[in-house]
C-alpha cells in the first residue's frame, strides 16, 4: 500500500482553501479535485510499504517526534495546525 507522512490542517484553514479551490476550478478543466476533508500537507512520501511493516513505521515515527512540539509560533500556516505525523491513518490503497 502507498504510505505517506502528513501534517493535518485545521478545519478553518481547510475551509479557506476550499473556497479558493472553488474559485479556480473553472480555470482548470479536466482536473480531478480532492474533497477539502482530505486536504493535508505531505511531509514525506514513503511509497509502497508492506502492510506487515506499518506498525514498525508508526513506532519509528513516534520515537522520532517524541518531545518535539507539534508546531512552533514561527511556522506560518501550521501555527495553529497542531500538526501530527500520521502514517497508518493516512494510508491509501494503491488503485
Amino acid at each position: 500500500m502507498r504510505v505517506f507522512i502528513a501534517a493535518l490542517i485545521p478545519t478553518e484553514v481547510k475551509l479557506a482553501m476550499k473556497s479558493y479551490v472553488e474559485s479556480i476550478k473553472p480555470l482548470w478543466e479536466g482536473v480531478r479535485w480532492e474533497s477539502y476533508e482530505k486536504f493535508h500537507l505531505t511531509l514525506k512520501f514513503l511509497g509502497e510499504v508492506d502492510e506487515s511493516n506499518l506498525s514498525l513505521v508508526e513506532k519509528t515515527l513516534r520515537l522520532g517526534v517524541q518531545g518535539v512540539s507539534p508546531a512552533s509560533e514561527r511556522s506560518g500556516l501550521l501555527r495553529r495546525a497542531q500538526a501530527k505525523l500520521s502514517a497508518a491513518s493516512r494510508i491509501r490503497h494503491h488503485e
